[in-house]
């Protein structure tokens, strides 16, 4: 915004590729050169600070600063995006720059997400129910029926969280569920871990050293160190996702139906 005006008609506008510049080929910088002799009436050492100063400034507006914020909440933005991109650490940073374009974006995303928390945390939900957020979608849970208590007891199970987080819903009225895959229980699910011992001491045991029982070296009732008593280690034995069996942490659902 600090730029002369005849600097800023020269700027092509920022869109894909011009998130991150490249040295000795700044768009920005080559469009004053091409239309710096036809209007903008500075001298050699002007044009060349100008295009420092606008190749400098290219690099440093981010998409999700300058390209992302101009395009309307209403707008409707039909957009795939797949891949490794998305993800932190040096391979994104040297994706190109449609990682950064996808970087801004999830950049944006989060930023929105936090504003919306925040307000619906310091003023609350106000107003009656919005119909727009109800559905009429008569679905079901394929699995619905396929414990004694309904759903199955998990579809993961790690150290963190052991209980069902996946679902298959089905429209009810036009669609009619055959077979459904079956699932593992906990037990079921056994990983051997051969860096860890089958036994392991239990350090949470109270259990004291019997009556009599020296510790001390220097005198001659000396039984030896005490060791607490042998519990069987669970680190070598247990029932958490992923396992050879199951490479994923949760459990892979499926369902055959006809229409």
């Amino acid at each position: 915004a600090d730029l002369p005006a005849t600097v800023r008609q020269h700027l092509p506008p920022l869109g894909y590729g011009q998130g991150r510049a490249r040295a000795g080929t700044e768009p920005s910088a080559r469009c004053i050169r091409e239309g710096g002799s036809s209007g903008s009436g500075a001298g050699p050492e002007e044009e060349r600070g100008l295009e420092e100063e606008v190749g400098l400034e290219s690099s440093t507006r981010s998409l999700g600063d300058v390209g992302l914020s101009r395009i309307p909440r209403t707008a409707q933005v039909e957009e795939v995006v797949a891949g490794p991109a998305m993800k932190d650490g040096p391979a994104a940073t040297e994706a190109g720059p449609e990682a950064a374009e996808l970087r801004a974006v999830e950049e944006e995303m989060r930023r929105d997400q936090k504003m919306a928390l925040q307000t619906l945390t310091e003023t609350g939900v106000l107003g009656p129910k919005n119909p727009r957020q109800q559905h009429n979608l008569r679905l079901r849970s394929v699995y619905d029926q396929y414990a004694w208590d309904g759903e199955p007891a998990m579809t993961s199970a790690t150290t963190e969280y052991v209980g069902t987080l996946d679902y298959i819903l089905y429209s009810e009225e036009k669609l009619q569920p055959q077979t459904i895959l079956s699932l593992p229980e906990f037990s079921d699910i056994a990983n051997f871990d051969p860096r860890q011992t089958e036994m392991s001491i239990d350090e949470a045991s109270s259990e004291d050293p019997p009556p009599g029982w020296g510790q001390e070296p220097a005198f001659a009732d000396f039984c030896g160190t005490w060791v607490r008593p042998l519990r069987e280690n669970d680190g070598k034995f247990h029932h958490f996702l992923p396992s050879r069996e199951f490479p994923s942490n949760h459990i892979a659902l499926l369902a055959e139906f006809t229409f």
